[in-house]
């Protein structure tokens, strides 16, 4: 048990001591610059554009020194929920995702993903979405930013009956050591491209509440 977790803390260790640097250096980057920031009369604080691009540069910059060998397969389980319950604040309808990913290099890879779509008592949709997409990531170090987009099959269970129609994401995963990082994304699912093209259906409110999801993941990379 100890060869596991000696390692893994010491990963975090490193990390912790190169985010702490980074705050020194900015910390020292805001104190000497004169009027990096002025109050408004009411009493809010506003950054100047110069110092804050300075700043974000600085970061960039760190992370990308501090990078690592970008990970070659990825194995990612992801909690999604979709904007109409995050807005009723009904957590705990959750999307349960698992997705694995093969990266061709490091900026590019295809990914095959199953989402089950259903809460028991709670949710009229009862589905299984299965996705392959293709995706561009940057792997800047601690950071890395993603977009992903691909078709969709839709199987919705309660009335047996499938459709096709596609998937975008958008995310960033933040590396804790090597091999597991955590990750935000958000995704545009679209169950079935059929109503779209007849017009039946459009991009309203309601239906973008239904089908754009938010979530939390987690990634073992290899």
């Amino acid at each position: 048990m100890l060869s596991f977790y000696i390692p893994f803390l010491f990963s975090l260790n490193n990390r912790f001591r190169y985010c702490n640097k980074m705050f020194v250096i900015l910390k020292s980057l805001l104190y000497n610059c004169k009027e990096v920031f002025y109050p408004f009369p009411k009493g809010g604080i506003v950054f100047m554009k110069k110092q804050v691009c300075i700043a974000l540069v600085l970061l960039l910059l760190g992370s990308v020194l501090f990078a690592g060998d970008a990970s070659v397969f990825d194995i990612s389980i992801i909690n999604n929920y979709r904007m109409e319950d995050v807005s009723d604040l009904n957590y705990e309808a959750y999307v349960p995702t698992l997705r694995l990913q093969a990266n061709l290099n490091d900026w590019f890879g295809l990914s095959v993903g199953g989402m089950y779509d259903y809460l028991k008592y709670s949710d009229s949709i009862h589905r299984i979405l299965i996705a392959t997409e293709a995706v561009v990531r940057a792997p800047l170090g601690m950071v890395e930013p993603f977009l992903a987009l691909g078709p969709v099959y839709t199987l919705t269970l309660d009335d047996p009956s499938d459709a096709y129609g596609f998937q975008g994401r958008l995310g960033l995963d933040v590396a804790v050591n090597s091999w597991f990082s955590l990750g935000l994304e958000g995704a545009l699912v679209i169950p079935s491209l059929t109503p779209l093209v007849e017009g039946t259906e459009t991009f309203t409110t309601d239906y973008l509440m239904k089908n754009l999801f938010v979530g939390l993941a987690f990634k073992a990379k290899f």
